[in-house]
């Protein structure tokens, strides 16, 4: 089955921003998060990486990986990190779709940036996503693409018109350079005509390649894929930044030097569609000076694709990259899906991540999709070359597949609430934050996804430790749950409405970081606080083992620190942020899976909720943020994980509870409080947004209960 791609175009204009733009499967916007170019905060650790690199001094995967996570860095800030985190997980791990990662950076006005080794890019560890580079991962293809040039149409290829494919080599009889190893090339390419007889033809392949044959190669026989083996350099032999393409002089065998300008020149008569250059330095650009690199001049002639090396590279590395390259484009794959798998077959090879050689090839694009061949007749041959899909595949959310046993207005509720654009209240200080939310039915199935934008608060605590309070418009709901719920609580009743007015809330439960900031705060309020209460997880898990009063002490200590008036939430306030204008008895829809959220998710048939399939049983916290997705006000981990206190004195039900969301303490000493949302201890059913449970409120060997805070406006 085709897969479908998805876009994350990042644009790089000027010194102080990076602007990204997304699409979908259907080239629809997908949202355009921005963040702060970071190239001069990194200058100084990664000067000496990259002459550690263009020297091919590397020796070790931890080298080549930190020039890859510095890369990644100067790029993504902290916001922009989580935005391409939520953006890869919802297209690869969710859709199971194919991500397009398009780097676009101004030649012209920031040649030093545009020359940096971007196919490096190695996500960094801090994301929790694994090892992904981003130039050789399967399922993600990384080109380099400038926004201002008109998309390259396809190729028109006429009824039974072969793919014509001209190799030209230059290998000339220099003491000074190193042989050209071309035959495992040629044969790949041989084998391919063969085997692709009825659709591809291998022209004669030029021996000695020098301005003229070449030039007359491309007039004449107008070849699709044109691909040069031979020498190429950047630095000219007079040391000037000159790229440079090493053709065979037809009178002396020796090596005829030809500058990128006139090389670029012989696609004026004929531009094809791929031009390969298969050249030591070939890709390199100048970090002084804007278009004198070879690729940089070739893509300059209007050619759609442009794949070239921008390092040295040994005989050995470039064949394995043009089989590679060669197999995949013969599969029916776009151009930059093959470059892909042309990288990753150099790191599954000898020097693997070792050695600078899987950063090598560099593929510029012109073209919207990587599709680069359209033929007339619509063959349904799984190895035609020129296949370009007239419908991608359609997404369990377009299809609008009909929910068995649902109520009408729980999932169309949710769809319509959460397809709705949020209308957020103006707070002075916020800034804007992307987030994905889902949908799924009573099979645990995922409906459907929207990208969402909201605004939040960020408060600095210290150390590098950032508290993000997200802003949530205030309005009316129905607290508690209602009859067609079905499993439920009779503490829970009677379902009623509350209004609630505006507040800030924390996106997450208080994490471990967050509280040993404050913590350390020397000026007590009312009692002392531990430093490190927690015994499971590291500084991004949810705090644990603080008792209600804790909690309390954590809130007025940070309120002295920020001059901000925190405070737990009510237990109508929780329950508002947790629905976000839902009535399903989850946030995300009918029932609860081991995808969406931590929590016991063994069944054996009676703990199941709904109708979803067994879930699994960690036995221990996530981080927060760990499922990549929140509500519809952007708040993430409401269900499961820990448990949250809330302000209330715990009652059994809601005869007399407020309605205006404010606090409901008991007029006796009740020292029992007012937990929500549910923990990796329980069941699903426990995790529902109405779901309430209660502890003494000086209860501290919790390791399941924590708290999330809200600011008061």
């Amino acid at each position: 089955m085709t897969k479908a791609y998805w876009t994350y175009r990042i644009r790089v204009a000027n010194y102080e921003r990076v602007q990204v733009q997304k699409w979908n499967d259907q080239h629809e916007p997908f949202g355009e998060p921005s963040g702060i170019f970071r190239y001069q905060d990194q200058l100084a650790e990664i000067t000496p990486m990259l002459a550690t690199a263009r020297n091919d001094k590397l020796q070790s995967p931890s080298q080549t990986r930190a020039i890859g996570e510095v890369l990644f860095e100067i790029l993504f800030d902290d916001r922009l990190l989580q935005d391409f985190v939520n953006f890869y997980h919802l297209v690869v791990q969710q859709e199971k779709q194919l991500l397009r990662v398009e780097l676009d950076i101004d030649e012209q006005e920031m040649p030093e940036i545009a020359a940096l080794p971007w196919e490096f890019m190695c996500v960094p560890a801090r994301a929790n996503l694994g090892t992904i580079w981003l130039g050789t991962v399967p399922d993600l293809a990384f080109s380099r693409r400038l926004s201002q040039w008109i998309p390259a149409a396809p190729i028109q290829l006429q009824k039974d018109e072969k793919l014509r494919i001209a190799l030209a080599i230059s290998a000339p009889q220099d003491p000074d350079l190193s042989s050209v190893a071309y035959e495992p090339v040629q044969e790949a390419l041989e084998k391919l005509a063969l085997e692709l007889a009825d659709r591809v033809e291998l022209l004669p392949i030029l021996q000695s390649a020098n301005p003229e044959t070449v030039d007359a190669v491309l007039a004449k026989k107008k070849p699709h894929i044109f691909h040069f083996i031979g020498h190429g350099r950047l630095v000219n032999a007079n040391n000037r930044e000159i790229g440079q393409i090493a053709f065979v002089d037809p009178a002396f065998e020796e090596a005829m030097w030809v500058d990128a300008d006139r090389f670029s020149e012989l696609f004026n008569q004929h531009r094809p569609g791929v031009v390969m250059l298969q050249a030591c330095e070939g890709g390199m650009l100048s970090a002084s000076q804007a278009f004198v690199g070879v690729a940089s001049r070739v893509v300059q002639q209007n050619i759609p694709v442009v794949v070239a090396m921008q390092y040295q590279v040994t005989n050995s590395t470039a064949c394995r990259f043009s089989r590679q390259f060669y197999q995949k484009l013969a599969q029916g794959e776009p151009v930059d899906i093959a470059a892909q798998y042309g990288r990753r077959a150099i790191a599954l090879g000898p020097t693997q991540y070792q050695k600078r050689d899987f950063a090598t090839p560099v593929i510029f694009m012109r073209v919207q999709d990587g599709y680069l061949f359209k033929r007339d007749d619509k063959s349904n041959n799984s190895n035609n070359l020129e296949e370009f899909p007239t419908q991608l595949q359609v997404t369990r959310q377009q299809q609008k597949l009909p929910i068995i046993s649902t109520p009408r207005q729980g999932i169309e509720g949710l769809e319509e609430q959460q397809s709705t654009k949020l209308i957020i209240p103006s707070i002075p200080g916020t800034q804007a934050f992307e987030f994905i939310t889902v949908i799924i039915d009573a099979q645990g199935e995922k409906i459907s996804s929207y990208p969402k934008q909201t605004q939040c608060l960020i408060e600095d605590l210290g150390n590098g430790v950032m508290l993000e309070m997200v802003v949530i418009p205030g309005g009316e709901f129905l607290m508690g749950s209602s009859e067609s719920e079905g499993k439920r609580y009779t503490n829970e009743r009677p379902q009623h409405s509350v209004t609630v007015k505006p507040f800030l809330m924390s996106k997450t439960p208080i994490t471990q970081a967050q509280w040993r900031e404050i913590a350390c705060v020397k000026e007590e309020v009312h009692q002392k606080l531990k430093l490190r209460p927690s015994n499971l997880g590291g500084k991004k898990h949810p705090v644990t083992n603080v008792s209600w009063y804790d909690a309390i002490e954590f809130c007025d200590r940070l309120s002295q620190k920020t001059g901000h008036q925190y405070r737990l939430p009510s237990e109508a306030e929780w329950e508002y942020a947790c629905r976000a204008g839902t009535t399903t008895p989850f946030h995300f829809g009918e029932t609860i899976t081991s995808h969406l959220a931590n929590y016991d998710g063994r069944s054996r048939g009676r703990n199941l909720y709904a109708s979803e399939p067994q879930g699994i049983y960690l036995d221990k916290t996530t981080p927060v943020g760990y499922f990549k997705i929140a509500n519809n006000f952007g708040l993430c981990d409401l269900h499961g994980n820990v448990w949250e206190w809330c302000l209330d004195s715990w009652h059994e039900n809601y005869d007399n509870a407020p309605t205006n969301g404010d606090k409901w303490l008991d007029i006796n000493e009740n020292q029992t409080r007012v937990m929500r949302g549910g923990s990796y201890l329980t069941h699903g059913f426990q995790c529902r947004s109405s779901s309430r449970f209660y502890k003494k409120a000086n209860e501290t060997f919790t390791k399941h209960v924590g708290f999330r805070i809200i600011c008061t406006l």
